[in-house]
């Protein structure tokens, strides 16, 4: 029924999803204060403070700079 959201920046829940919708994480929300006594019922309940790991991009390639030095090789080696 309810599944957590993760931040892709901190890897901390950052809202939870029920179905179409999604809650934030504000106590003064009462589809947030549903959740909560959903979640304290629950056997095995989702835990809030849980994280995923935070996977930080590469840099972009310059793929331009990388086409101009083999074309410099290639006038190079043309040369030769």
């Amino acid at each position: 029924m309810y599944e957590l959201n993760y931040s892709d920046r901190t890897g901390k829940v950052s809202s939870i999803q029920c179905g179409n919708m999604s809650i934030p994480l504000c106590e003064a929300n009462t589809d947030y204060q549903d959740f909560l006594k959903w979640n304290s019922e629950q056997n095995t309940p989702l835990d809030l403070k849980s994280t995923i790991p935070v996977v930080i991009p590469e840099p972009a390639r310059n793929l331009a700079a990388e086409v101009d030095k083999i074309n410099l090789l290639l006038r190079i080696t043309k040369d030769v």
